[in-house]
């Protein structure tokens, strides 16, 4: 992906300056590329270098991809979000049990209509969700100090749903382990020693969240799911296996219907 008109100001990251493009230049795409991430598992480094670099054109052509063949079972996912149905069909009253405001890690449940910035009708987005992530209890590196205070902390796991804790832990382990092995492909396509981003992800601040997006009333043009936004993120991985309609306004050239996929994140 090309920029134009870089800013004079540039932001600090821990691997030096970083320039903020005002304008971007759409890549030559017009499908979302898929990715078959198995290559990055091989022993042999023909095969991982194959991958990086297709990794490198899906991220500088198109900026985001599906993955597929990453080894996270399906039964796995679908647990993960049963176990997030049985959370948000608790009553209110539970859930707030929980409630983010109540922790300085930024962890716990975020009520519907309690993020983002109000619409005409003095609602926020349209969604709940709950939080979690880098815990004393999932840190597989006890000397974490480096990790910012604002990410580390214990979550608030709901009292009333025995296994939520346990299996939701279980998910966070095991995209946390495949985020580090994405890592190095990041760097063999940049030409850098595989191992170049290890030292930066030893005390991970990386958090997971699970979100309910009600349905809205048909014709509604107020109520929107999700602010306009940028994470912040090395990388994010979401998973929606639930997305129903495929209507989608295409109110801009380069804007493109992402479709639901199987076993892809």
């Amino acid at each position: 992906m090309g920029y134009a008109d870089w800013t004079e100001d540039g932001e600090k990251t821990a691997f030096g300056s970083v320039e903020i493009s005002q304008d971007t230049i759409v890549g030559d795409f017009d499908t979302i590329p898929v990715l078959d991430v198995s290559g990055m598992f091989s022993s042999n480094i023909a095969e991982r270098k194959k991958f990086a670099g297709a990794l490198r054109d899906a991220c500088m052509r198109v900026g985001f991809f599906y993955i597929e063949n990453h080894g996270i079972e399906s039964g796995f996912v679908d647990e993960a979000f049963e176990w997030g149905r049985k959370f948000f069909d608790l009553p209110f009253e539970e859930k707030m049990e929980v409630y983010i405001d109540n922790t300085p890690h930024f962890r716990g449940y975020t009520p519907l209509h309690g993020s983002g910035k109000p619409d005409a009708e003095g609602k926020g987005n349209a969604n709940e969700a709950f939080d979690f992530g880098h815990d004393p209890k999932l840190n597989d590196d006890p000397n974490d100090k480096w990790v910012d205070t604002f990410m580390r902390g214990y979550n608030p796991w709901p009292r009333q749903l025995p296994g939520f804790e346990k299996h939701l832990s279980s998910y966070y382990r095991r995209l946390r382990s495949f985020c580090r092995i994405m890592a190095r492909s990041i760097a063999l396509s940049l030409d850098l020693p595989e191992d170049y981003f290890e030292k930066y992800l030893t005390h991970p601040g990386c958090s997971s969240l699970i979100a309910h997006y009600p349905p809205q009333p048909p014709g509604s043009i107020l109520a929107k799911g999700l602010d306009a936004h940028t994470d912040a993120e090395c990388r994010l991985f979401p998973f929606p296996p639930f997305l129903n309609d495929a209507d989608a306004a295409q109110s801009l050239p380069f804007w493109l219907l992402v479709q639901s996929e199987p076993l892809k994140y």
